[in-house]
């Protein structure tokens, strides 16, 4: 649910976990805990990629999570906010409220 017009970490939540699930149907059970990113990743690049527009689409303007991917480039492994979906979900928030008006 929105609080002062900003969606909640259990929105955001959902919308990586239902994304996650659109993209990769066969990936099994999708947690917080799931990999996106790495050796453990449940994702191939363009499964990444994928995840990325869906999620934009999903959590609307403000979030531009491909630029911010960008960003990333040499960034390692433990400290990559689109490591995991409990990462990500903490980046997309960290996101938002630059963008809060």
């Amino acid at each position: 649910m929105k609080q002062n017009g900003q969606l909640s970490e259990a929105d955001i939540t959902k919308a990586v976990i239902d994304s996650v699930m659109n993209v990769a149907p066969d990936a099994g059970p999708i947690g917080t805990d799931t990999h996106l990113a790495g050796n453990q990743a449940v994702l191939d690049s363009v499964g990444f990629v994928t995840l990325l527009v869906d999620l934009e689409g999903r959590l609307g303007s403000g979030v531009d999570l491909s630029t911010s991917y960008l960003e990333q480039d040499g960034a390692d492994e433990a400290s990559n906010p689109f490591r995991t979906v409990q990462s990500l979900v903490a980046h997309i928030q960290q996101l938002a409220s630059k963008h809060r008006p």
